[in-house]
Formats: structure tokens, C-alpha cells, sequence
């Protein structure tokens, strides 16, 4: 406990006393200063109670001072709360520094992911931009493969008319010409006396003057044992037809007809057609045959098939023709 500098516990002198109280409080000295007034009557004063005083300022004090240290524990228990709260605050703050500086970072990373998005689109867009040039320059590539096949489709068209119209001068010349086929051959033969003899088994009387040429033709795919065909040039369109209509009314020849010796062969009379007409004539009776067709036949070197009788005719002049055929 700490004293109270201003409270004085010693105990007052006489001398001290007389002077605060203003009496003397030594009776004998008392009695020598007034023994000669009789009639004044000495009465002993009472002395002040200052142990009395100073027990009741020292328990004040004590109450005060333990009111003081009871505010002390208090703003000590509230100073410890405060503490704990600062302490807390504290570890919020570091708790939001550290949640800042993560944002911190990842915005940091969002500006870098935005400029590689950036960078990515800018990319792409210039992808995009190359791919929309590509796309046009192939539109127009596109345009002109459509031109050229137009074009060629065009080109096609007139060279298949050209190869007609070339077939057709070929043919041209062979206009007069007939092909035998299945004589067989003979080193001492007379194709002449031979071509004769088939004119007049068909009806029709020719001399070796309306033969212009007669021989016989390598064919192009050799097959042993058969002959060589009959490539004859008559002088007339008139007799070659004419020697054609004898043999189909005859229905077919042998060689028996044209007095030839031996086992009988079928004879076979045809236009001298060109290669290209042979196989479109090959081609025009496969199909014929697969769709029941009644007729195929030749005539001025020209191919027709028909069905029935009552059916149209189709000429026959290249493939797409064929397809006619159902």
C-alpha cells in the first residue's frame, strides 16, 4: 500500500498544539501565568482523537485504493478483450492481405489469360480472313471449273459430232462395198466368179464389169481355222442393196448354193461397215437381245433396231442411242 505523502502520522508538540488550539495545555504553567485571578476556573480541554482520524483516512484510502485496483482488473480484463479483438483484427488483416494479394495474382493471371484471348481471336480473325480470301479465290476457281466444264461439255459434244460426222465419211466410202464371210479360202479361188455366184443364188445377174475390186481382208483378231472375210466394190448402190434384199428373202445362203464342194456352210452377206459401226452393231444387239427386241439390221450402212412391228424405229449412230433400247 502506498502512503499518502500529505498525512502526517507523527503526533503534534505542545508547542505546535498551543499554537493551533490557542490554550496551554501544561496546567502548571497554566496556574503560574494566572494565579492571580482567583476567580477564573481551569478546565482541562480534550485532546483530539488522531489515531481514530488517520485508521479511518487509512481504510478510505485502502476502499479507494481497492475501488481504484477493482477499475484496474476491470480495464484490464477489458484491455486483455481488446487485445484478443486487435489480436483477431490482426489475423483478419493478414487473413484479407493474403486474400488480396491472391486476387491480386489472379487478376494479374485474368490480364494474362485476357491478352491470350486477345492474341487468339486476333489469330483466329486473321485465320478467319485467310480462310473467307481462300474461300473466295476457290469460288471463283469453282466458277471457272464450271465455265470449263461447260466448256468441255461443249468441246465433247463437237468432237462427238465431229466423230459422227468423220464415222460417216468413212462410211461414205464404203458406201458401194459388201462383206462376205464364211467362204472358206483357196489358193486357185476366182473371188469375182465367187461374188457373181452369190449375186445370182440372191437373184441378181451381175458381170465382173460392175465388180471394182474384190479381195480378201486381215481381220484384226486372227482365229484359226477361220477364213478370211470377202471385201467386194460394186459399181452400183443399186446392186449391192439389191444382192442384200435376195439374201434376206432366201433367209441365208451356203456354200452348197454357190455350187461349192464339200459339207455345207452358212454364208454370211453384210455392209462393209467400219470398225466403229461393227462394234456399235455388236453393242446395238446384246442390247436387243437382253430387251426381247425383234428387229436389228443394217441398211445403207445406217443401224436400226425395233421391237416389234408395230414399234418405232430407232436408229442406232452411237451410245447414248443404245440406251434407247429398254
Amino acid at each position: 500500500m502506498v502512503d499518502n505523502p500529505n498525512l502526517n502520522t507523527d503526533k503534534p508538540s505542545a508547542g505546535n498544539l498551543a499554537r493551533i488550539t490557542g490554550s496551554q495545555p501544561d496546567l502548571n504553567k497554566l496556574k503560574d501565568t494566572h494565579h492571580s485571578d482567583s476567580q477564573i476556573t481551569i478546565r482541562k480541554r480534550k485532546q483530539p482523537d488522531f489515531e481514530s482520524d488517520l485508521k479511518n483516512d487509512i481504510l478510505e484510502f485502502r476502499k479507494d485504493m481497492k475501488d481504484l485496483m477493482d477499475i484496474c482488473k476491470s480495464q484490464k480484463s477489458d484491455i486483455t478483450g481488446m487485445k484478443s479483438d486487435v489480436s483477431d483484427i490482426k489475423d483478419q488483416l493478414s487473413s484479407m492481405r493474403a486474400t488480396t494479394e491472391n486476387l491480386v495474382i489472379e487478376h494479374n493471371q485474368f490480364k494474362v489469360d485476357i491478352a491470350e484471348v486477345k492474341d487468339s481471336l486476333s489469330f483466329q480473325s486473321g485465320r478467319q480472313d485467310d480462310l473467307c480470301t481462300r474461300v473466295a479465290t476457290m469460288e471463283l476457281s469453282v466458277k471457272r471449273i464450271e465455265s470449263l466444264e461447260q466448256d468441255v461439255s461443249t468441246l465433247k459434244q463437237s468432237y462427238n459430232n465431229l466423230q459422227l460426222e468423220h464415222h460417216s465419211l468413212q462410211q461414205r466410202d464404203r458406201l458401194h462395198n459388201l462383206e462376205i464371210s464364211g467362204i472358206p479360202e483357196n489358193k486357185a479361188e476366182n473371188l469375182s466368179i465367187t461374188v457373181s455366184k452369190i449375186a445370182n443364188t440372191a437373184g441378181v445377174e451381175i458381170t465382173t464389169a460392175n465388180i471394182l475390186h474384190v479381195n480378201r481382208v486381215q481381220p484384226r483378231v486372227e482365229v484359226a481355222g477361220r477364213p478370211r472375210n470377202i471385201v467386194v466394190q460394186l459399181n452400183s448402190q443399186l446392186i449391192k442393196d439389191s444382192i442384200l434384199s435376195g439374201i434376206r428373202r432366201r433367209k441365208g445362203i451356203t456354200t452348197t448354193d454357190i455350187g461349192m464342194p464339200g459339207e455345207p456352210v452358212k454364208i454370211y452377206v453384210n455392209e462393209h461397215l467400219i470398225p466403229f459401226y461393227k462394234q456399235l452393231r455388236k453393242e446395238t444387239k446384246d442390247a436387243a437381245d437382253a430387251a426381247s427386241y425383234k428387229y436389228v439390221w443394217v441398211r445403207n450402212c445406217k443401224i436400226f433396231a425395233r421391237k416389234s412391228d408395230k414399234s418405232p424405229i430407232i436408229n442406232v449412230k452411237d451410245a447414248n442411242d443404245i440406251k434407247k433400247i429398254k
